[in-house]
């Protein structure tokens, strides 16, 4: 599990890289996690450029939805997550204080 860290006033986590044949399967999202929810940026240039993951069928970016009331674990989509080597979360406003999210990662056939 890797910990990721939202600055105060930010809107983008810390960076993770997976180890190869990992795939991120959930994200613990904080209770006071400002706005709706996480996208999920990733790089396939070394960091140098990140875009944001698309929806299975493409044509909107791939949103994790905060869990309403109290945060938690959010599941994310194998197809989506399958092949994510290297990215980040980018939240959905600013946050208002610095936020602690959790990546869990599986190996995935």
């Amino acid at each position: 599990m890797a910990t990721l860290t939202i600055a105060n006033g930010a809107t983008l986590s810390d960076v993770f890289t997976l180890e190869p044949g990992d795939s991120p399967i959930a994200v613990n999202i904080p209770t006071g996690l400002d706005g709706a929810g996480l996208y999920i940026q990733v790089t396939l240039d070394g960091g140098v450029t990140y875009t944001r993951a698309q929806n299975i069928g493409g044509g909107s970016d791939y949103f994790l939805t905060k869990p309403t009331g109290t945060g938690g674990y959010t599941p994310i989509d194998p197809r989506v997550a399958k092949g994510i080597r290297r990215g980040r979360f980018e939240a959905a406003s600013s946050q208002a204080a610095a936020r602690t999210l959790q990546l869990a990662t599986d190996r995935l056939a």
